[in-house]
């Protein structure tokens, strides 16, 4: 099944990763595949494996309420890293 989905709210099978979580399920990090291939070798009531190809993750922010993807820009300036969410600008 090919991943060509931008955006987390329409796309009909997703493939997100969290990254960073803690035991209270708190992640640093949400990522989600925009491109790739995602093929099922065995499906069951309480397990799936799977294999993925390709793939091209990028970090996001989702909005709980719509389910709506933003991508997490990375921005350095004087040395320092930060984190704009959803804006090309710096």
């Amino acid at each position: 099944m090919a991943l060509t989905h931008e955006n987390y709210a329409t796309c009909p099978y997703c493939v997100v990763l969290h990254s960073e979580c803690d035991l209270r399920g708190m992640c640093g990090a949400t990522y989600f595949a925009t491109q790739g291939s995602l093929e099922f070798v065995s499906l069951t009531t309480f397990s799936m494996d799977a294999v993925l190809t390709n793939a091209r993750l990028i970090e996001v922010t989702l909005d709980p309420s719509t389910f709506e993807s933003s991508p997490v820009r990375l921005l350095v300036r004087r040395g320092a890293v930060g984190r704009r969410r959803g804006s090309d600008r710096p």
